[in-house]
This record gives C-alpha cells, sequence and structure tokens, in this order.
C-alpha cells in the first residue's frame, strides 16, 4: 500500500488537473551562489502548470512590463522534488538550495538560472494551466522580487543534500542544476531547463585515491557505491538518467539538441547538432571532485561494467590527463558497428538498442555532426578516436568480454583491437565465452581485480605494449572463429616504478603467468613485442630526433639488443620487437645528447657545468648553449620533480654563467637539467651541509 500511494504521489505532478481559482504564484524569493541564481515560490493548486521566469534590470511592477524584460526559461511542475532519489529510494526527497538550506516540500516550485555575467537582475514569475493563457498579473513582492538579486559570473558546483547509508555504505548525495544556455564558466548540460543530476560520494582518508564509478544502463548512483577494497579509496558514483524518456540513459555522451528528456515519445532525428551533454556534466563533476575532495589527484581512477564501462572509457577520451586507468566490463567500443555476425546483437538494424541511439542521436546513415564538428558515430568510435588522437597518451585500459555477448557484441571488438596495437596505444584485452552477464563461462573472474589499476598515476609513465607475439587471435568477429580465450596485451607485465629522467627513460619488463577459472596461463619463456613510452613526464621525445636504446637480460645482464630509433613526426617514440623474457628484460631509451657529434656538425653540442660551493652556498651554473632561440634550465629532484627553474626563455649562442642558491635546498641529490631545442645536459648535483 505504502509503496502504491509513492507511486501515485510521483505520477501526479505529470498529470493535468483543473488549477485552483488563483493562477499566479506567491512568496517569489531568491538566493544567489556560484554563479547561479535560485528562485523559488509558493505554487497554486493543483498541478500541470507551467511557470515562466522573467528577469529586468529594474523591478517588474506590472503586466505590462514584461514584453520588455528578458524571458529566461520556463519549468513544469515538481522541481522540488528529487524525483531520482525518491524513486530509487520509495522516500519522498525535495532539494536543497544550499548545503544549510532546509529541503523544499510540494507546496514550492524551483528555477535554477546561471548566470552569464556579474551583474543585478530583478525577476518574476508567471503560472500558466495546462489548457489556459498565461496569467501576465505581477503582484510586486508576491510573483515578482521587489528588488534586485546580486548576481556573480562563478563555477556552480554540486550542492551537498543528504547523507544516506545504501547496503551499509555511508555516501553524501550531491545535485548539480544544469543549464542549456553556456556561460563563459559553464557549458550546456541538458536541453531544456529543470534538469538537476544527483551524484554521491563515498568519503575516506585525505590524501587517498579517487574511483570514479559509472553506473550501467538502467542502474543508478545508488547501485555502484562499492569499490576496490584498496585502503583509501573515495568513490564519485555518477548518475545518467532521464526524467521521463523512454531511451532511459544516454550512454554517458548525450543526445540530439532538439530532444525532450521530459518527454516519453521522440522520433529519430535527421538533421541537426548532437551535443554532449552528458559528457560536460560528468567531466565537471569530476573536476568538483578534485577540487573539492582531500584525494589524491594523481590517482584518479574509473571502473564500469556495461555502460557503467562505457562511462569510464568516456571519461578516459575526454579527459586523459586526468584518469590514471579504466577497467571496463563487458563494454561497447563502437556504436557505428551495425554488422555483428550473431543477428540477435540488439545493436544490428532492426533491433532494439539501435533505435533507442538512432533517437538520441540519429542513424548511421544521416551521421549526424556533433557540437565538436566531428561525426557523431566517429566520435562514438573509441577506435576512432584511437586512431585520431594517435599522440594522446590515453590512460592504461583493462577491460574484459564476451564472445558470447548480444548486448554490446563481439564483433565491434576486432577493429578495436586493431586500433589499439595500429596507433600504439596498448592496454591489456581479454576476452572468453561470456555473454554479457558474469554466467559460468567467464575464464578470467579471478584476475578481475581494479585494484590492478592502481600500479598506474597520471604523473608516471608507462610502456605501451603493442603486437607481442604471445597475444592470442580474437578472430573475424565470429563467436567460433580464433582463440575462445585469450588476451591483447595482457601477457606482459613491468616494473611500475621506472626511470623517467631528462637524460633518459628505463622500463623492466616480463611475461607472466595468468590464472583463469579452470587454470593457470603458464608465462611465455620469452616473446618479443613493440614498445612506446606513454605519458612521459620528464623525459622529453623531439620529432626527428635519433634515440639510442638498450634491451638487457636481467637473469644475466646480458646486453641481448641495442641500436637507435628515430622519433616520428607525432614525437612518439617506438621500440620494435623488444625481446621480452620470464625473468625480464630492461629496456633504456638514452637522450640524443649522450650521442655523439660527428665532428664538423651542422650545431655545437650543448655543454653544461656545476662549479664547487661557495660560503653562501651558492653553486655557479656554466652553459654553453648550441644556438640563439628558446631555452631552458631547470632544477630537478631525485623523482624528477622541478624544484626551480634558472631560465626558460630566448638565450643568445655560447657560454652563459648562472648563480643557484642552494641554501633553502634540503640534503641530497639534485639534477641540473638544460634544454634547448634537441639538445639537452644534464648534471648532478649534491647538497650536504
Amino acid at each position: 500500500m505504502r509503496r502504491a500511494l509513492f507511486a501515485l504521489l510521483l505520477l501526479l505532478p505529470c498529470v493535468a488537473a483543473a488549477p485552483a481559482t488563483a493562477t499566479t504564484v506567491t512568496a517569489l524569493q531568491a538566493s544567489h551562489h556560484d554563479g547561479q541564481t535560485f528562485l523559488t515560490w509558493t505554487a497554486p493548486a493543483g498541478s500541470g502548470w507551467r511557470y515562466r521566469v522573467y528577469s529586468s534590470p529594474t523591478p517588474i511592477t506590472s503586466g505590462a512590463e514584461l514584453a520588455a524584460a528578458t524571458l529566461v526559461g520556463s519549468v513544469g511542475d515538481s522541481t522540488w522534488c528529487d524525483r531520482r532519489l525518491s524513486r530509487l529510494r520509495s522516500t519522498v526527497f525535495g532539494y536543497a538550495t544550499d548545503s544549510l538550506a532546509t529541503q523544499l516540500t510540494a507546496a514550492r516550485g524551483l528555477f535554477v538560472r546561471t548566470v552569464g555575467a556579474s551583474g543585478a537582475s530583478c525577476y518574476a514569475v508567471t503560472a500558466q494551466a495546462l489548457a489556459g493563457a498565461e496569467d501576465l498579473t505581477i503582484v510586486p513582492g508576491g510573483n515578482a522580487l521587489a528588488s534586485a538579486v546580486t548576481e556573480l559570473l562563478g563555477v556552480p558546483r554540486p550542492v551537498y543534500q543528504r547523507s544516506l547509508t545504501v547496503s551499509g555504505i555511508a555516501c553524501d548525495v550531491y545535485t548539480l542544476w544544469t543549464s542549456p544556455v553556456e556561460t563563459p564558466l559553464f557549458a550546456a548540460m541538458g536541453s531544456q531547463y529543470g534538469l538537476a543530476f544527483d551524484c554521491a560520494v563515498v568519503r575516506s582518508t585525505p590524501g587517498g585515491s579517487l574511483m570514479v564509478r559509472p553506473h550501467a544502463r538502467g542502474g543508478s548512483l545508488l547501485q555502484v557505491l562499492t569499490g576496490t577494497g584498496e585502503p583509501g579509496e573515495w568513490r564519485l558514483a555518477l548518475d545518467d538518467w532521464m526524467v521521463s524518456a523512454s531511451e532511459g540513459n544516454s550512454f554517458w555522451f548525450g543526445y540530439h539538441a532538439g530532444f525532450d528528456p521530459f518527454i516519453v515519445t521522440h522520433v529519430e532525428p535527421t538533421a541537426g547538432t548532437v551535443v554532449d551533454y552528458t559528457t560536460r556534466r560528468i567531466v565537471h563533476t569530476l573536476a568538483w571532485a578534485r577540487r573539492t575532495l582531500p584525494v589524491d589527484t594523481t590517482r584518479v581512477y574509473a571502473m564500469g561494467g556495461s555502460m557503467g564501462a562505457i562511462g569510464s572509457l568516456v571519461l578516459a577520451h575526454a579527459v586523459p590527463h586526468w584518469i590514471a586507468g579504466i577497467q571496463g566490463t563487458v563494454p561497447k567500443f563502437d556504436f557505428s558497428y551495425d554488422s555483428d555476425p550473431n543477428p540477435a546483437n540488439v545493436y544490428n538494424p532492426g533491433q532494439p538498442e539501435r533505435a533507442v541511439v538512432d533517437r538520441l542521436w540519429g542513424s548511421l546513415a544521416s551521421n549526424l555532426p556533433c557540437s565538436d564538428g566531428q561525426p557523431v558515430y566517429t566520435r562514438q568510435n573509441m577506435g576512432a578516436q584511437l586512431a585520431l588522437h594517435e599522440s594522446t597518451s590515453f590512460p592504461p585500459i583493462m577491460a574484459f568480454n564476451g564472445k558470447n555477448d548480444v548486448i554490446v557484441g563481439w564483433g565491434e571488438k576486432i577493429g578495436y583491437y586493431a586500433a589499439t596495437q595500429q596507433y600504439r596505444h596498448g592496454g591489456h584485452y581479454f576476452w572468453d565465452q561470456r555473454q554479457h552477464g558474469q554466467g559460468s563461462f567467464v575464464a578470467w573472474l579471478p584476475i578481475q581485480s581494479a585494484r590492478y589499476l592502481y600500479r598506474y598515476r597520471t604523473n608516471r609513465s608507462y610502456p605501451a605494449v603493442t603486437n607481442c607475439a604471445a597475444d592470442q587471435d580474437p578472430g573475424d568477429g565470429h563467436a567460433a572463429d580464433g582463440d575462445s580465450v585469450g588476451t591483447i596485451g595482457g601477457a606482459v607485465e613491468w616494473d611500475s616504478v621506472l626511470v623517467d629522467q631528462p637524460q633518459g627513460w628505463r622500463t623492466t619488463l616480463w611475461t607472466r603467468a595468468l590464472a583463469a577459472q579452470w587454470g593457470v596461463f603458464a608465462a611465455p619463456e620469452s616473446t618479443t613485442a613493440d614498445v612506446t613510452p606513454r605519458r612521459l613526464q620528464h623525459f622529453g621525445v623531439t620529432p626527428g630526433a635519433t634515440y639510442a636504446y638498450t634491451v638487457t637480460r636481467r637473469a644475466d645482464g646480458a646486453l641481448v639488443r641495442s641500436g637507435t630509433v628515430v622519433a616520428d613526426a607525432l614525437g612518439l617514440l617506438t621500440v620494435t620487437g623488444v625481446p621480452i623474457y620470464s625473468g625480464g628484460s630492461v629496456l633504456g631509451i638514452a637522450d640524443p645528447a649522450t650521442l655523439s657529434v660527428p665532428e664538423g656538425g651542422a650545431r655545437r653540442a650543448l655543454r653544461l657545468s656545476v662549479g664547487g660551493a661557495t660560503l653562501a652556498h651558492r653553486r655557479v651554473l656554466s652553459v654553453a648553449w648550441p644556438a640563439a632561440g628558446a631555452a631552458q634550465l631547470e632544477l630537478l629532484d631525485l623523482g624528477g620533480r622541478r624544484v626551480a627553474t634558472l631560465e626558460r626563455g630566448p638565450v643568445a649562442a655560447g657560454e652563459r654563467a648562472y648563480t643557484l642558491d642552494t641554501g633553502a635546498l634540503g640534503n641530497g641529490v639534485y639534477f641540473v637539467s638544460a634544454r634547448q631545442a634537441g639538445a639537452r645536459g644534464t648534471s648532478k648535483l649534491l647538497v650536504v651541509r
């Protein structure tokens, strides 16, 4: 009985009812914070109302003045109510417009405006019944503000609402109000006013990591409050839902600019623009979390299953410099793929999910433009994005898929896997005989732990391992073709504590055993693979420059391979066919400044020397710059972090002396690094007192 009454309560705002005699709102109030003005009022009795919000630099005192005022926007009934959370928890929750405010009740209406500039505005709100005309009556102090509210351009933030405990997990719920109008500090994140979205924060100890949790299709933020079990881990649970639309979710991306999430039925758009509303919102929310929560921003990760894995991929591609690594279980990589060999695949022509994305984004044939100019089905093809952004170091991806999955499909994986290898993005990809759920054919369950991601940091480079001879064959997209269980990139491991210094880059790689449900895949005694240093921190790569490399077998110290390699036009450096042994191989790459300069070379070498300490704790650095032009001279600590900058800008060719005051430095080893174009020099500096 309680649930039936609750369901009726939630449906009432959508049902037209005859309004009472009063047709104006009363008790209009305004508050402003973080770039948003919150207008609340007492609504007329009944339901089915449409409220219009007007602004003016001076008070609006009569209906005649509305013609000169600005119509800011309009909303319907029940904007006071957090309908999403209320449905999820079977308890009616009203919004709070600030963390210290009381929650709104059913008698109140709400409109949130994100201002585009600082200033002051006077507001008025009119009401219109479903079957009637807009009532233009203005009552100063009733439905119109008697004085202006001061507004400041700012960055909107999610507003704390309440704390909940869900399945034993305590979380704090926040709400972000979005806008269809872009401001200098806030992108448009929905096609309509009145769209508010919750997120949840699971707190931990200051300085911990942050795990971002997008939910699966049809799920909710309250279903992804769990984490990896890593000590100190904070969690940010995101939400992707639509108020009334039958499509339900936006796949963490967005929808056509003409799509209305407040209505149930939609038709496929054939013209216009598809806007990444949802991606913008979750990026904005993550920016707030990074800025506000006491987390280690170099250890931000994302994980999810199905559409939650898609959401993790979306973040990885939208803000790759913020995400250290992601794990996805049964993700979809390519929404443009509609020819899965399994005819039951739900994204094939005529199937239900293909119809859903057609209504959100238009058909494959239309391939409408996105707001960034890309065709939508290029934007929604992760393999195509790897090709377009080959030089970008995306977060390492650990993904698990099934050959019998008719939801996200198997055939699309073949092209995506090929793109990761061709464009040198690496990653660990696994497949087995699973369907979309876990089921009884999940071979890789023992290693399906996102705690593996903690080896990555956004301030730590990593080797992208591609074209490994130990990779299995995924086949041609038919479930029966290729290896039934396999991996691409999963057979090679590396030491996460590697050397990334201005003078060189080094890592240790080895083959690894992989635990499966029915046994262990033994580590190969040896294999070969291409290795591309990604997310470099201090070792700079100059396009066209030559670099020396060595491969040493760790078991006996034998030099098994050496040579030179030229960085390509993208600034990527790939050593091909690196021998990798079960006992480990050390791959070292040297800075071009360490190579010999031919006699009579085209330019002079860069020389750097460090003089002894003076009584005033000063060191004299002498640099011979090869040519006139931009140069950089820095002091780095042992971890490669910049301690001081002594030169950054144009210099004249020739020798120049610099003075470094070491009085404020702690005892230890430092490096002085000089750079100009492709020439570099590094010298060690020891500070002891």
